[in-house]
């Protein structure tokens, strides 16, 4: 979709994806928080060492 004025829409796109983002790294940070969600015992090791 193309506006006439095309930086309005741009930038409310950005703003958009700019909130989804930050809402849901919020939401794994206070899973993660809370203990809902967790990485499998010994991942962090694991994946050091693929990388390393």
């Amino acid at each position: 979709m193309v506006s006439a004025e095309g930086e309005p829409c741009i930038t409310r796109s950005l703003v958009k994806d700019f909130c989804l983002s930050v809402g849901y790294t919020v939401l794994v940070v206070l899973l993660v928080w809370f203990g809902l969600l967790s990485a499998q015992r010994g991942f962090w090791r694991r994946l050091v060492s693929e990388v390393v």
